[in-house]
């Protein structure tokens, strides 16, 4: 009995199990059914791991538990690809949250002082009687955090407070920096939306014709050009110069070119801002679209959005 439970454990509950399961999430959206069925699996099989060995009285491994060379560098193989994978799979996982790369690092900080908080324990008491318990909760150390953060999204059944805004442009700023001489200068990138609550647009966008020393002055003095065209709360959103052909009064002349000036306009009473996003969600919106910021209260209670 005791060899059959250490087959399935060895099989069902192997890291490389864990791992697979893993790179999977990598590549689950957040908001997806699967996302949800993986990140239970992969929090509760060294739970059900724990019980079967608990159960049937047989020891669960460390990974640095094994003696011989070849054991000792596949399990240490094994781990440090876990290791990799845990670090692109903190910012997926919260993802959702905005939260900065300071962010992401105390959490993996956390986790990585809590593992060896119980793996130095481990060293200094090796009570056999408690190494279940304790492989148990060196597992449960790096899986916890993210476990918190992902159910506290994934299985959030409540109505979100939705708050609708107007793009009214795009920003990317690129800087450059020196991390390491050795390594020369690398790049950061942030992304902005511009917006405008959508509650406060009194006139939506349209185009407004306007003479061509309006069109001329918009550019650099708007308040002036606004003041002298009746439109004290409109926002300049774009220009346009529409050339068009005017027939002549005879087949002896050529048409004549007329160019009409056009400002595209809306009114409000609210001022733009600025917003950081991340990549993906900067790269589904631009100028003119609207975007529906969803205000989740959490399952946990920990609040995350979502952008449509």
């Amino acid at each position: 009995m005791k060899n059959l439970i250490k087959t399935i454990g060895n099989i069902i509950f192997s890291a490389i199990t864990r791992l697979v399961l893993c790179v999977w999430l990598l590549f689950a959206n957040p908001m997806s059914v699967t996302f949800r069925c993986l990140i239970l699996i992969i929090f509760c099989i060294p739970l059900l791991r724990y019980f079967l060995h608990k159960t049937a009285g047989t020891r669960m491994d460390h990974p640095f538990s094994n003696s011989s060379p070849r054991g000792g560098v596949i399990r240490f193989v094994l781990f440090s690809a876990s290791l990799v994978v845990y670090l692109f799979a903190i910012p997926h996982v919260f993802s959702v949250y905005n939260i900065s790369l300071p962010g992401y690092l105390l959490v993996i900080g956390l986790s990585i002082v809590a593992a060896f908080a119980v793996f130095w324990r481990i060293q200094r008491r090796p009570d056999q009687s408690q190494r279940n318990e304790n492989v148990l909760l060196t597992t449960m150390a790096f899986y916890t955090l993210p476990f918190l953060a992902g159910i506290n999204y994934a299985f959030d059944l409540s109505r979100p407070a939705i708050t609708k805004y107007y793009v009214t442009d795009t920003e990317t700023q690129t800087f450059a920096y020196h991390s390491d001489p050795a390594e020369g200068e690398s790049e950061t990138t942030l992304y902005y939306l511009y917006l405008l609550p959508a509650d406060s647009i009194i006139v939506p966008p349209h185009w407004m014709e306007v003479s061509g020393e309006h069109y001329k002055n918009a550019g650099f003095d708007w308040n002036c050009v606004k003041a002298n065209i009746n439109c004290t709360n409109c926002m300049l959103l774009d220009m346009e110069r529409r050339a068009s052909s005017v027939k002549a009064a005879s087949f002896r002349q050529r048409n004549n070119i007329e160019a009409t000036y056009h400002l595209l306009v809306l009114k409000t009473n609210a001022q733009v801002f600025r917003r950081e996003f991340g990549y993906e969600v900067y790269k589904r919106f631009t100028e003119g679209n609207y975007l529906h910021l969803e205000d989740h209260h959490g399952l946990l209670g920990g609040r995350w959005y979502s952008y449509q």
